[in-house]
């Protein structure tokens, strides 16, 4: 090995030399230098694992907020409907209360014109006997004899009573 220029106790100290700093190294800086990149990779893997989480928590809770959404809507259209069904309801109660008012207007009306037509009548009835009594009295004054007139208007009388009664 001296031909070659290698000198053998020089090799055997740098072997020893180089085998101490592995060693050394190894120790100190290779295995530190080892946790620290096992702790940013485990690091990493848990970002990564919250990142999945935190995203299928967005997911789930965007799932959350159609859901409701559309639960809400939903209710929004059966109160409008049933806001519509009773508003319907209340017109149609509204309209039969004023049709019957109607009818009983009508009703009344029509009781107060046949009662104003019978009293009216009446009246004229009553206008027309004391009329005729009248006439019958002249007539009966100038062609009868005065005990005739009276028995004239006494069945006259008797006639007028039994009409307006």
């Amino acid at each position: 090995m001296e031909t070659l220029g290698i000198n053998p106790s020089l090799l055997i100290g740098q072997i020893v030399n180089f085998t101490i700093l592995f060693i050394i190294l190894s120790k100190l800086v290779y295995k530190p230098l080892m946790e620290a990149v096992e702790k940013r990779k485990k690091k990493l893997e848990k970002i990564e694992v919250d990142e999945k989480a935190v995203q299928k928590a967005l997911t789930n809770l965007e799932t959350e907020k159609q859901k409701k959404l559309t639960e809400a809507k939903k209710e929004m259209a059966l109160i409008i409907s049933e806001a519509k069904k009773e508003a319907l309801e209340e017109k149609e109660t509204i309209i039969s209360e004023a049709k019957k008012e109607a009818l009983e207007t009508i009703k009344n009306t029509k009781l107060e014109i046949e009662r104003r037509e019978k009293a009216s009548e009446k009246e004229m009835r009553e206008k027309a006997a004391d009329l005729g009594v009248k006439i019958a009295g002249k007539l009966i004054a100038d062609f009868l004899k005065p005990q005739d007139q009276k028995t004239l208007v006494s069945q006259a009388l008797k006639a007028v009573k039994n009409i307006k009664g």
